[in-house]
């Protein structure tokens, strides 16, 4: 990936215009990503994040690739062709902060969080009723009951926490985690995640889950 500092023309034929200054480049997309909706919000995101694993960047492009507007679809073709601007997650990691804060705060989510708090009154992980929270398994976008877990606060932090370090390498774990991880692999419980989802993201936070519910049982 390298820096472009004039558009080619084929780029701006795709509807980008030509922009000397990467800062402007940068207002111009927040300025379209604003008008997107979260589903597309989230794609782009993990399009242009560099550190998402390839073949999720795969099921991106091709959603993004079925997007109307063409300079949305055009920064699919940016990145399939290697070519991208430094720093060019920036304004879609900018938006999906506003979208959560937004969301947060938003009727709809609070009418959401208490049909869910409703059904499930207390930590999926450790059993506790006090400062419970929803955590989205995949994202703003999937909000189905199977997508939403409710955890306290502890356990919320720490489902992110663990999940993040998975990520990177699960057999650089504390001593009782990683027992605990390979207690999992036995049980065919590792067999089973993998089998149920084709999301990397999603299948490190179900697998931090997984862990934290072991974990708590030993307590």
């Amino acid at each position: 990936m390298y820096l472009i500092n004039n558009w080619p023309e084929e780029y701006k034929e795709l509807g980008f215009r030509e922009l000397e200054n990467v800062e402007r480049i940068k207002n111009e997309l927040i300025e379209l990503v604003d008008t997107l909706d979260n589903k597309t919000i989230d794609s782009l995101f993990l399009l242009t994040s560099g550190d998402t694993p390839s073949y999720i960047r795969d099921q991106a492009i091709r959603s993004i690739e079925k997007h109307s507007d063409q300079r949305v679809r055009s920064i699919a073709k940016l990145v399939e062709h290697n070519i991208f601007l430094e720093g060019f997650e920036d304004p879609f990691r900018k938006c999906y902060d506003r979208i959560y804060q937004r969301r947060r705060v938003s009727s709809t989510w609070k009418k959401k969080k208490r049909e869910i708090l409703g059904k499930k009154e207390k930590c999926e992980i450790c059993g506790s009723r006090e400062n419970l929270e929803v955590h989205h398994k995949r994202g703003l976008s999937h909000e189905s009951l199977r997508d939403l877990v409710v955890l306290c606060r502890k356990c919320h932090k720490e489902l992110h926490t663990l999940a993040e370090r998975l990520r990177w390498n699960p057999y650089k774990l504390k001593p009782e985690l990683l027992e605990l991880f390979e207690k999992l692999e036995r049980k065919g419980i590792l067999e089973h995640i993998e089998n149920s989802t084709n999301d990397e993201y999603e299948y490190y936070y179900i697998l931090a889950y997984y862990l934290l519910k072991e974990k708590a049982k030993k307590k």
